[in-house]
Formats: C-alpha cells, structure tokens, sequence
C-alpha cells in the first residue's frame, strides 16, 4: 500500500493517521506485483537500524535494485533544521493552521532554552 501511495499520491505518505484508505484499481494491481521478504543479510543492522532492499524485475526482464541502510531521519543520517522544519510544517498543516502552527514551531525549538520555555510549548500544546 505504502509503495503504490509513493507511485501515486506521494503526499498521502504524510497523512500519519491515514483515516482514509485509498480505494483505486492501480493501487490494488501494484499491491499484487509486491512481495515482501525478509532479508538475513540486513539482521546483523537492527536494531540500531532499519535497512531495506527493494529489487524491481521490469517487464523488460531488467533488474533494478536499490538498498538502503540509513534512511534520511536516522541517527547516522540525520536531518538539519530547514529539513527539519519542513516536515514540522507538513505534518502540522494537516491538523493546524498555518498561524498555529508557527507558534507551535518556534515554541519547539525554542523549549530547550529553559524551563519557562518548556513550560509554553506544553501550555500550547494542551490548548489545541
């Protein structure tokens, strides 16, 4: 499900709650070409990480193959702030307003300053 939103709607990726499934002839035919297995080689990785391999077997007869070990977000492969910061407003935009969610950000960011600061980011927090 999640390869065929990527295929087709890749911003329904961020819609965490996905309280609406997508019911779509291309999604059910992509879903049945996808086999998942479990790779013993990528074991010795977790629990630190999270690898993957997607292999593709194009109708061509080609193989494409493509693996990952630290994906973007991870601890070794982290993102800095303006990456940060999208995905804060991506996500919020979905249960926020644009104005509500600026305060929330810089409340965030700045809850590390000190304790009062903490304080407003749970004070916002508590008041959505």
């Amino acid at each position: 499900y999640l390869l065929a939103l990527a295929a087709y709607q890749p911003p329904a990726l961020y819609d965490v709650a996905r309280s609406e499934l997508v019911s779509d002839a291309r999604f059910t035919a992509l879903m049945e070409c996808v086999t998942v297995v479990a790779d013993a080689t990528l074991d010795r990785h977790y629990p630190q990480r999270w690898p993957a391999t997607v292999t593709l077997r194009l109708a061509n007869g080609r193989t494409l193959c493509h693996s990952i070990v630290d994906a973007p977000g991870d601890p070794s492969n982290a993102l800095g702030a303006p990456e940060l910061r999208e995905k804060f407003r991506r996500l919020a935009s979905q249960s926020l307003s644009g104005e509500a969610a600026s305060r929330l950000e810089a409340a965030c960011l700045g809850s590390t300053t000190s304790d009062s600061a903490l304080a407003s980011l749970c004070t916002q927090i508590a008041h959505l």
